[in-house]
């Protein structure tokens, strides 16, 4: 049996439920980097691949899907370490915790604004919101109507 982490497990646990597609979409609480690694993890044990899903033309709309080994790899507990060990990331507290409630709102929040309402600079504001990504928010840097703003991917 290949040995997995948490994080490889949630994800194929994830994809099971869904049948023949068996899509590999990520969990709440994992994102950024380590669901890149993970990924690339599964994909190297062959227990995932990159297809083409119907519909989809080009390979930048790739997707990562599970191959037969990949279903096989689930366990019976799998879908328990899905929900209970990879959870939401636990929320930070302080300025941090500021930050991330910015970020939350709908309209999201602007260097500019995160800068006033801390009183860091934009280089540290932008360093808090790769610690948060790094804590697994998929924070993101998205422009609307001209208006750069940082916002939680949905």
């Amino acid at each position: 049996m290949t040995k997995l982490s948490k994080t490889q497990a949630a994800l194929i646990a994830n994809a099971a439920t869904r049948g023949e597609g068996a899509r590999l979409p990520a969990p709440a609480g994992i994102a950024g980097t380590i669901l890149d690694r993970a990924l690339e993890a599964l994909v190297s044990k062959g227990l995932a691949k990159r297809a083409l899903l119907d519909g989809e033309e080009t390979a930048d709309a790739a997707a990562y899907v599970l191959t037969d080994a990949g279903r096989a790899a689930v366990a019976p507990d799998a879908a328990r370490v899905a929900k209970e060990d990879v959870a939401a990331p636990e929320r930070p507290s302080g300025k941090l915790a500021a930050v991330l409630k910015a970020i939350e709102r709908k309209r999201g929040v602007t260097i500019s604004e995160l800068t006033e309402a801390t009183g860091w600079q934009p280089h540290t504001a932008r360093a808090a919101l790769t610690r948060l990504r790094q804590r697994g928010f998929p924070a993101v840097l998205s422009e609307e109507g001209g208006r750069k703003a940082y916002r939680l991917q949905s």
